[in-house]
């Protein structure tokens, strides 16, 4: 897909060759476009309102890989609307994922989800809940200014690269239980700690932090 020009109906980023984004374009555009999407890997939907059934087109054109898990090479939700819940369950991003300011109208989900390159959230809006569960993140994350409706729950998530939750607005159920940070060859397990606001959830060197209100119901075994 191309950065030339925005879709003329909604200001989504248009699909190579077409004169509309994915969610406006013509059927049989449609079509070619996800089956480019189903040899590369790559889609981009920037700025895109993303229905129920345009999210399952996508998933259902999505590669996958021997385990049968979703597989994006380069994924750019960045400023998209998704109309209702997300469920990214098992997918893997091969290259950058990037949600900067995507708006999700209901819960989204990326259990067991693995991010290879960076994870961009930054600006981003959940209404529901954000599952983050068992996901695995290899590269550098940004949760810069995130708001989450719901809980956010990172359970037993492992971070290998630095992460970072600064001036995130968080909820109660805003929860990390579990999880660990390989950022340094030692693998230190990074516990919550409850405190005021504005206090550190990191060892040192991890890069990880977090600035917002603690549940201390969510605090991990020792």
């Amino acid at each position: 897909m191309t950065d030339e020009p925005p879709c003329g109906q909604c200001g989504g980023i248009r699909i190579a060759g077409g004169e509309s984004c994915l969610a406006h374009a013509k059927p049989a555009e449609r079509v070619v476009a996800l089956k480019q999407f189903s040899k590369t890997g790559e889609l981009d939907v920037r700025g895109v309102t993303i229905s129920n059934a345009l999210l399952t087109e996508i998933f259902d054109a999505a590669p996958h890989d021997a385990d049968g898990r979703q597989t994006f090479s380069a994924a750019r939700f960045g400023g998209a609307n998704f109309e209702d819940d997300a469920e990214f369950d098992r997918a893997k991003f091969e290259g950058a994922a990037e949600f900067k300011e995507t708006k999700f109208g209901g819960d989204v989900c990326f259990y067991r989800a693995t991010f290879k390159g960076d994870a961009m959230f930054d600006g981003a809006a959940v209404e529901g809940d954000a599952i983050f569960e068992l996901a695995t993140f290899e590269g550098e994350n940004k949760f810069d200014g995130v708001e989450f409706g719901g809980d956010a729950r990172f359970d037993q998530a492992i971070f290998d690269g630095e992460t970072q939750f600064p001036e995130a607005a968080v909820p109660a159920g805003f929860r990390f239980i579990g999880f660990t940070s390989t950022a340094d060859a030692s693998r230190p397990r990074l516990l919550y700690r409850p405190g005021r606001p504005g206090s550190a959830l990191a060892r040192a060197g991890t890069g990880f932090t977090r600035s917002g209100p603690s549940d201390p119901q969510s605090r991990p075994g020792p």
